[in-house]
């Protein structure tokens, strides 16, 4: 009898040891422990090229991450293009109003006095706005050749570079100042300063 309960009670110890391992290793779910709180999340997005997504992160996450990624680089892609086709005409600009001129041993300040008067159309000493974009649109200038869908917007951004003060009238030392901005101390970046404003407006 009594080697009778000693084996009942080997075999239930043994059966609470199947138990044990059946529930910890046969189980579908995998073993963790207990989250350490100084621990860092297993899971993560990587942002840098070349490396994989990695964790728990779903498929529409990752595609919703590519996806604002080649957004962002399409709009700063778009802005790089308008911005570097400003700058052309802006220069472009400088170079026809030299050409007006027509003598190129003249100084700086006479070339600026004969660009202004060739703009200043009924020679009131003051360029208006609209004198400016009326000149501005001349075909001979050919400025908006390469895209004449942003005619209107280059017009006004230029306008907008040329009249420091904002009183839509360009004066001589202002148009000076955009042909010649070396003669101005002024530093050369890599916008013109139209294209900065329209930027810093997007923003």
């Amino acid at each position: 009898m009594l080697d009778f309960l000693g084996y009942c009670e080997e075999y239930e110890r043994q059966e609470d040891d199947n138990t044990f391992y059946t529930q910890h290793s046969t189980s579908s779910a995998p073993f963790s422990p207990e989250p350490d709180a100084t621990s860092q999340p297993l899971s993560s997005t990587y942002d840098e090229p070349g490396q994989r997504f990695s964790g728990t992160n779903s498929l529409s996450e990752k595609s919703a991450t590519l996806t604002t990624r080649a957004s962002s680089l399409e709009k700063k892609n778009s802005i790089n293009i308008f911005a570097m086709q400003y700058n052309r005409i802006a220069q472009q600009l400088r170079t026809a109003l030299v050409l007006l001129a027509g003598d190129r041993d003249m100084t700086h300040y006479e070339l600026v006095k004969e660009a202004f008067a060739q703009i200043d159309g009924n020679n009131s000493g003051v360029v208006t706005a609209q004198e400016m974009i009326s000149f501005l649109k001349l075909p001979q200038l050919r400025l908006f050749e390469e895209d004449p869908t942003q005619a209107e917007k280059f017009c006004q951004l230029l306008l907008e570079q040329i009249d420091e003060n904002n009183d839509s009238t360009i004066s001589l030392e202002e148009l000076a100042t955009f042909i010649f901005p070396e003669d101005f101390h002024q530093e050369l970046l890599d916008y013109e300063p139209g294209i900065i404003y329209d930027l810093a407006r997007r923003v």
